[in-house]
């Protein structure tokens, strides 16, 4: 982020400083390619906006967004927490997948190969959305979502408004 200001104005250090603290953050803006940079313990702090299919490729990676986030779907076969987002394309964790999500929109189903673990609270399940699971069902839960589609495969249900 860059300012209007030129160097030596009188209120120059309060702006750098507030600018600083911005690029912190390190936001993610719509459109931005979503490609782990790290080797474990990535992070995405997604504005709102849409952003293409994320692949994961390590464990330990974050994706937050806020309201308006709009990501095309997730293939993780790491440990992943998801917070905020909405997931307009299917969701396919692999069986070595360990992903939390929170406060969540779903579009289109949320696919667990056999070994793969899924939990999902707080978060909304659209009129084609479901888990559907391959493995045994305490391997996937569903907490206090509200479901409008199918009913779950597999999974454990604690509280679901359907």
């Amino acid at each position: 982020m860059q300012t209007n200001y030129k160097p030596g104005a009188v209120n120059q250090r309060p702006v750098d400083l507030a600018v600083e603290k911005l690029n912190r953050l390190r936001l993610s803006e719509p459109g931005a390619t979503l490609a782990d940079t790290r080797k474990q313990g990535n992070t995405f702090n997604l504005t709102a906006g849409d952003f293409g299919r994320y692949v994961t490729s390590t464990d330990g990676t974050v994706l937050k967004g806020c309201p308006g986030t709009n990501v095309a779907g997730l293939t993780s076969n790491h440990r992943l927490t998801v917070d905020g987002v909405h997931f307009a394309d299917t969701v396919e964790l692999g069986a070595a997948a360990s992903v939390v999500f929170n406060s969540c929109t779903f579009a289109k189903p949320i696919t667990v190969k056999s070994g793969g673990k899924a939990m999902v609270t707080n978060s909304v399940f659209g009129t084609s959305a479901n888990i559907q699971n391959a493995g045994i069902a305490a391997n996937c839960c569903s907490a206090n979502n509200i479901r409008k589609g199918p009913a779950h495969t597999n999974t454990t249900i604690l509280f679901e408004v359907t």
